[in-house]
């Protein structure tokens, strides 16, 4: 398995998306002006690779990804992705 963390203080998903090439899984920390248009692109560019994201900050290394910033972590190679869904809902 290969995990690869990018990020852009300006909030540049593309950018950051150029390295990630097939990804299994993606985990997008974004900010709260640009989440919905940084879902839609990272579905666009990965069309059904399993994602999740919230807004807030993101450390790794030296780069910091917060207020206007994207990161991204990808997960790649030899990786089984199992989806779990539950409901909080009342039955």
């Amino acid at each position: 398995m290969k995990q690869i963390y990018r990020a852009d203080k300006r909030g540049n998903l593309t950018e950051i998306l150029k390295e990630m090439k097939a990804p299994k899984l993606l985990m997008l920390m974004s900010n709260a002006k640009q989440f919905e248009e940084h879902v839609q692109e990272l579905e666009k560019q990965f069309p059904g690779v399993p994602s999740i994201g919230c807004i807030g900050g993101s450390y790794g290394g030296q780069e910091v990804a917060a207020e206007n910033g994207v990161a991204v972590i990808a997960m790649e190679g030899n990786l089984t992705v199992c989806l779990l869904y539950t409901s909080d809902a009342a039955d």
